[in-house]
Formats: C-alpha cells, structure tokens, sequence
C-alpha cells in the first residue's frame, strides 16, 4: 500500500518514510517472518514482534499532517530518550569495570582484607634507632636492639646491613628474635644523638589456619611453656584482683580456651577506648582507665587470659598499610594442637580492630614475641623486654631521649 502523504510502498501499517499512521489496509506483512496479519494487530500472530515501531495514541480524528508531525516529533524525542539511556548505561558500566578493578587491587593491598585473598608478601625495612642526649654527659650507655628471624608466619629474614655493627648478636629461639647489643663507652656527649640502623628483608604470609574449637586438647599444665606464659610478669599483671574478676564474668560458664579467648577479646574491643599514651602502661593502667594505645589493649587481653589459665604472651613489630610504617604490638594465645594463635583486639571508635581474633595479615613484621631475656647484668629486678623494640641504659645521666622508627616498602615479585 502507498503512503497517502508521501506515497512510499509499504506493506506495514505506518508509513517509515514520513511516519504516518495508522495506513488503512486489510493485510498487514510482518517484517521479520513475512506472515500477513489481519488489519488491527499490534502484533505479529506467528512471530510476536511489533508491527508498529512505536506505540502512538489513537490520532484517528487528527488530520493526517497533524499526525505526522506528531509522529516525527515523537520519533525525535524517543531517539533522545534512547542516546540518554545508552549514555546512564555507558557510565554505569564504567563504573562498575572501575569498582571491579578498585576492589581487586585493594583486595591485595589493604591489610582488612579477608585473609583467605590475601596473598605472602615481600618487604624490605630500614628500621632506625635514636638515642639522643639533652643533658649531661653519659659515661656509658648499653643498648639492646630486637632483629628478625624466620618465625611462623615471617620467613625469608635477611639481614643486609647494620650499622654500627653489634657487639654481640644473642639468638633467643623461643621468642622468634635475636638481641643486638652495643656497649658504648663515653661516646654521648650533651647534645649528642646516637643512631643504629637496620636494613633486612623479609616475606610476611598470612595466619589463616581455620580452629576447630572441638579438636582442642587438654593443656600440659607443667610444660615450661604452660607455666611461662599463665603467670603475671611486667606490665601484664594476671594476678590483679580486678582483672581476676572481669575476667571470671566475661566467661562465666564457658570451659573450651578458645571461646573463652573469644569472650576476652570481645570485652576488650568493646570496653577499652583507643587513646595514644606517652608510654608503655601495660594491663592494669588500661583496666582501671578503660583507655590506651595497641600496648595496653594488648597486655590487657594477654593478662586476662592467663588468669584464665589460657598461655598468651606479647608480640610486638610493625605494622605496615599504604600510609604509614607504625610501631605495633598484638598478642597470641596457645590451642593445642594449633600452636600460637594471634589476635589482636587493638581499635577505636572508627576504625574495627586492625587485625582480627584468629587472623593475621600479611602486612606486619614481627620483631619478638613473649618475654625476651636480655642479659644478666641488665638488672636484677627487670631481665626481661617483654616484647618491646628496643631497651636501654646508661650511667650518669640527666636525661635521654629515645625513638624507634621503620621505613617499610614492598618488594614488587
């Protein structure tokens, strides 16, 4: 049939030329299959497919130019409609491609990352050590330094350089560090600042060993490690009273270590208010105050278990993200037959706890773990470093300041 405006052939019912419609004819030809419809289907009988591109209101009283400008005015705004839409879809799907990219990339770079995604990492770190003198002289000064050693989770410890070379380098097996040791003789003067730097590399992996709180076994209360790790010791105060009886409430009834770490854990995330201190306080500053930094989450947690009677001890490293090489310390408790297992409960009121309960991240470098034995002629009342970086002393001293810091860059593989 001939359009009556424009006189185009066309077997449809509206003109494709001009776009009139409807076209008064009886057979309507469907342009796909080819079927002749009877005159006043929408659509095809066999194929389904409209036989009308576009759904026009009944014009039937308009005169037929009315009805074509109409209908290209229609057309006009329906190909405006459709650019609108190609162009939402185009940036959706770029967004989505970028989120996909974002979220893969960061999988493997943010330390909160589920650790079972997370993959061994390598690191090189300079680790430096600052002492510096503001007052008097200083007749002689001891320092003792914690290096890294293959442990656990950390393998592949290197030591490239240390500079001024160690006096003595004591390997402490059990505490996964060895001990540097310088004695320095009348080389402090006022104003004078004494540095020691460490260049190693390592590989951190992950902790993402599943526990299965039915498969573990009774403890061997009289092995050393048992009895080491259950009983107070500097800054760790097990025998508080106060932490004896929150300890008890937190876990009431509950027998299985690994759940009653659980509860420990849980109690200190939620109770401890995350507040940088000056200094290392330790468990019953952060008991009594409800506040501290990683330390004093940590040795709260810690002391909390072992007057439960679970063996927990300290770690203490750094911890490293895109931003920032910080000092940390964590802990880990003991499940036989799983070993240590870590945890770290340290968070404020932004941030969820840096590590989780049972895990750890492939984004730390651990120092040394549990208490450290430095030397007999440290003193008589304090052997121990319990974890900390570094330690000191010196004679005829006013006063002395110290800074500990690490510069942490991955390895590309």
């Amino acid at each position: 049939m001939k359009c009556p405006m424009c006189g185009y052939d066309t077997s449809l019912n509206y003109c494709p030329n001009c776009g009139t419609y409807p076209l008064e004819q009886e057979i309507i030809k469907c342009p796909k299959c080819g079927h002749e419809n009877s005159k006043g289907l929408f659509y095809c009988s066999r194929c389904g497919i409209s036989l009308m591109t576009y759904t026009v209101n009944d014009n039937s009283n308009l005169g037929k130019e009315k009805g074509t400008k109409d209908y290209s005015q229609k057309i006009e705004r329906d190909e405006i409609h459709k650019k609108r839409i190609r162009s939402i879809m185009s940036i959706l799907l770029g967004a989505m491609l970028l989120l996909a990219i974002s979220y893969y990339i960061g999988l493997f770079n943010n330390p909160n990352t589920p650790l079972e995604h997370q993959l061994p990492q390598s690191y090189n770190a300079i680790i430096t050590t600052k002492i510096t003198n503001i007052d008097a002289e200083v007749g002689e000064a001891q320092l003792w330094i914690a290096l890294p050693v293959n442990c656990g989770t950390q393998q592949n410890v290197s030591v490239i350089s240390i500079d001024p070379e160690p006096d003595q380098i004591i390997l402490a097996p059990k505490t996964c560090t060895k001990i540097c040791y310088w004695d320095f003789n009348n080389s402090l003067p006022t104003n004078s600042t004494l540095t020691i730097v460490q260049n190693i590399s390592f590989t951190a992996n992950p902790f993402t060993t599943p526990i299965d709180s039915s498969k573990i076994e009774a403890y061997d209360y009289s092995s050393s490690l048992y009895k080491e790790y259950t009983k107070p010791s500097q800054r760790v105060e097990a025998d508080d009273p106060g932490i004896i009886a929150i300890s008890k409430a937190v876990v009431g009834n509950e027998t299985n270590p690994y759940k009653k770490a659980d509860l420990i854990y849980g109690w200190v995330v939620k109770n401890i208010t995350y507040e940088i201190q000056e200094q290392e306080l330790g468990a019953r500053y952060a008991f009594y105050n409800r506040k501290g930094d990683c330390t004093e989450f940590a040795t709260l947690f810690v002391a909390m278990c072992r007057s439960q009677g679970i063996p927990a001890r300290l770690v203490h490293g750094y911890l490293y993200d895109s931003d920032t090489s910080a000092g940390h310390m964590w802990a880990e408790f003991y499940l036989p037959p799983y070993g240590w297992v870590p945890a770290d409960p340290t968070g404020d009121h932004t941030t969820k706890s840096r590590f989780f309960f049972g895990r750890l991240g492939s984004n730390v470098l651990i120092l040394s773990k549990g208490n450290v034995g430095l030397s007999t002629n440290y003193s008589e009342d304090n052997p121990f470093a319990f974890s900390y970086i570094a330690y000191y002393k010196s004679y005829n001293s006013g006063k002395l300041i110290f800074d500990n810091n690490a510069e942490i860059k991955k390895i590309n593989s």
